[in-house]
């Protein structure tokens, strides 16, 4: 197996087994097991190795479920916990530490400064394995962990990556790290090569529903989990192209306005949760900007971090060293649950999992949340921990066992079920340590949610005469009060108070923002087709954009072959596609009949040709679905549109074989906002799927329009359009001198 992972030229002399484990499956609750007879035929006994055996050996290697390790587990060290590592940016590291990171990701190989202040912050690092062999010092490097070998490969990287592990795995022993790589597709493969593989969770604006998202992650998970535990790399922050809409827009409706912070502290909290149920056991938190307190901005999304640090940090007792157990019934759909047992004790976890609404999440509190389950032997205690505080719920017995009831439950929430002291006690320390910071937290994205849904309120209502802005403002006024009394509470040491008065707050201003990004929708294809309605901060650009629209017209925009009638025509005009190597598919790019489809559903000339683009399995084969990447690309003829323009593209695609596996399907999009910001055609067989997006032209390339087909599927694009606007722009200076010359009347 060594030779297999590090080559044949390496030097095992002296390698030998040190120790046995062995691990026996069983249920909830504690087991005694015995075994009456261990051989291990053609081994060599560790007694002729010339060294003494040590004395102590077997106290070394006492079963870890006994008195002392049961009482270590719940003392609430990092070792127990789910690590969280954050892309350093220059920030100050004690204070990281104190936000409750494990390490630290580097761009680059460390220097010895920076290495003894990540030893007195208490943070190990990843980094990047140097290009030469350095003389090291053994004191500050053993605070290294890991050697980050590749990050965002595909499959034509893993060659180079094989060899650059093989180099890696021929550093001296003081060098020798785990290898670590971030792959894009082929989790399988990837798996096989590095320690720990890191799969990189679906950007949460792309398409696909949430469920959706999370399946893939939780197949891929398993995947990936062959040597390592099962890392996932999570974005804080927007993407480039999304960035560059957004940013285009504001200089638009808004111009010289700040730029936006468009971290939703709830939506990656919830992701975050999400990934842990599907089998996260380790995060890698990506950052092209630096944590920033200071920055009114910004401070959202160092509450966020700190929130979610505090949760890996809760439950990681329960996830890394339990077992997952059945989850409850819950008597609402809009709340899913994941379950882990150890110790006399389960943790249950609830997430809000509204069916449309990836992007943003309604209101929770409405209604109180009912869970239902048969208890263990003995359990008759269940606590709520809702961010900094506790609260003890009623059991009442029923058919289909205990049922208990939250109130008023947040978008996240979490249940221990115990009758262990020691559990009690970990949950009540952990809660006294973080109750003040977590009040702290919870007010800030109370405090933030509060000014955005005033914002989108004056986008919507400029004029306020209406009896919905009214009431909304009225809302607003009402929550801000609330605030302000939870701030108070804190300055009084009652962090408790305060959290309910932020959450009662913050229930009150998503109320708003859900209710404005549903209406924003309502008109769109999909949530794709404009990025301004992806994230509830740029949502007041969505209808100021409209009003500036208004006030200019659209103009029809050639699209060169966009009506598919010939082949060759499309080839003289500049289309071109392109293919990936798949021996497990059989691939069809090609002009078909539209009339052939469906001849009720397309009532078309004869005449009218569509582009099939088809990714069929051969037998006993299977296509992975999704995120991945694609198997055929089909990109258009260019199309000359001004920059700063924004432009329309309208088409429909006739599904001909539904797309199955999570994040399958046909993704249009185009070259300025790039395919995470595609909308992903998706249906029933036989059903016709309208296109549209809106992009602003960002730079002085021509547009070119795309089409990725992405895991099995058989679909019909129509034809596509385009259409282009000129939006008004604000006006910032008049001329109001008086003429030196009046005016002649005639």
């Amino acid at each position: 197996m060594l030779r297999q992972r590090y080559g044949s030229k390496m030097n095992f002399d002296g390698a030998y087994i040190d120790s046995l484990v062995l691990n026996a499956y069983t249920g909830p609750g504690r087991y005694r097991v015995k075994i009456d007879e261990l051989t291990m035929p053609g081994m060599i006994p560790i007694s002729s190795l010339g060294t003494p055996v040590l004395v102590e050996w077997r106290a070394r290697w006492r079963w870890r479920d006994g008195a002392g390790s049961e009482e270590l587990r719940w003392m609430q060290t990092s070792q127990g916990r789910i690590p969280a590592w954050w892309q350093y940016q220059g920030e100050s590291l004690p204070w990281l530490n104190s936000l409750g990171f494990h390490g630290l990701l580097l761009s680059r190989v460390p220097t010895p400064p920076l290495l003894e202040e990540a030893q007195a912050a208490k943070l190990t690092i990843i980094a990047p394995p140097p290009s030469y062999i350095v003389t090291v010092d053994e004191r500050l490097w053993d605070n290294v962990k890991g050697w980050l070998v590749g990050a965002a490969v595909d499959v034509r990287g893993l060659d180079d990556l094989k060899q650059e592990v093989l180099r890696v795995s021929q550093f001296p022993q003081p060098l020798q790290r785990k290898t670590i790589a971030e792959a894009m597709e082929d989790y399988w493969a990837f798996s096989r090569v590095v320690d720990e593989l890191i799969v990189p969770a679906p950007a949460a604006v792309s398409a696909g529903t949430t469920q959706e998202k999370t399946d893939w992650l939780r197949a891929n998970l398993q995947n990936s989990r062959r040597l390592g535990s099962g890392w996932v790399s999570i974005s804080t922050d927007p993407l480039p192209g999304w960035h560059d809409q957004i940013r285009h827009a504001q200089q638009i409706v808004q111009p010289g306005e700040e730029d936006i912070e468009t971290t939703d502290a709830v939506q990656l909290r919830l992701q975050v949760a999400k990934a842990v149920a599907a089998g996260a056991r380790g995060f890698l938190f990506r950052s092209a900007t630096p944590l920033d307190v200071t920055n009114e901005q910004h401070r959202v999304r160092v509450a966020a971090m700190r929130t979610i640090n505090r949760d890996l940090s809760l439950v990681g007792p329960w996830v890394m060293g339990g077992q997952i157990a059945p989850v409850p019934r819950l008597d609402r759909a809009d709340f899913s649950a994941a379950a882990w047992t150890t110790s006399r004790s389960q943790l249950v976890m609830l997430v809000a999992h509204s069916a449309g609404a990836e992007h943003t999440t309604p209101p929770t509190q409405e209604r109180a949340l009912k869970c239902t389950m048969p208890l263990p032997t003995g359990i008759h205690n269940v606590l709520r921990i809702t961010g900094g505080s506790v609260q003890s719920l009623l059991l009442t017995p029923g058919d289909n066992g205990m049922t208990w009831e939250i109130k008023d439950p947040s978008a996240v929430e979490f249940c221990v079920l115990t009758d262990n002291p020691l559990v009690e006690r970990y949950v009540s320390r952990h809660l006294s340590q973080t109750g003040t910071e977590a009040a702290e937290d919870m007010l800030d994205i109370a405090s933030h949610q509060l000014r955005l849904a005033s914002r989108i309120t004056t986008a919507r209502w400029p004029a306020a005469d209406a009896e919905l802005p009214r009431r909304y403002y009225s809302t607003i006024r009402a929550a801000e009060q609330l605030v302000e009394q939870g701030y108070g509470r804190l300055r009084a040491n009652r962090s408790s108070m305060a959290i309910e008065a932020a959450s009662q707050a913050y229930d009150a201003a998503q109320m708003i923002v859900y209710e404005s990004y549903q209406t924003a929708i309502s008109n769109l294809a999909a949530p794709q087709s404009s990025p301004l309605v992806l994230t509830a901060a740029s949502l007041p650009y969505h209808w100021e954009l409209a009003r500036a629209c208004e006030k200019s017209s659209w103009r029809s925009v050639a699209l060169p072959a966009g009506e598919f009638s010939s082949l060759d025509g499309m080839l003289q005009a500049g289309w071109s596609q392109q293919r990936r190597l798949n021996d497990r598919a059989e691939m069809r790019v090609e002009l078909v009949p539209l009339s052939e489809s469906d001849p009720q559903l397309l009532p078309m000339p004869r005449s009218a040709l569509g582009l099939r683009l088809a990714a069929l399995p051969k037998p006993g084969q299977q296509l992975p679905g999704g995120y991945e990447g694609a198997s055929i690309r089909v990109r258009s003829a260019p199309s000359p549109i001004a920059q700063g323009d924004l432009v329309r593209i309208t088409g429909r695609a006739i599904i001909r074989r539904a797309p199955i596996e999570p994040g399958a399907g046909l993704l249009i999009y185009e070259n300025n906002g790039g395919p995470a910001l595609g909308q992903l055609v998706r249906g029933a067989e036989g059903q016709a799927v309208n296109i549209e997006l809106y992009r602003f032209i960002t730079d002085d390339q021509p547009l070119r329009v795309l089409t990725e087909l992405r895991g099995a599927c058989d679909i019909i694009l129509e034809g596509l359009s385009l259409s282009a606007i000129s939006p008004a722009v604000n006006v910032s200076k008049y001329i109001t001198s008086p003429l030196p010359v009046a005016p002649a009347v005639p």
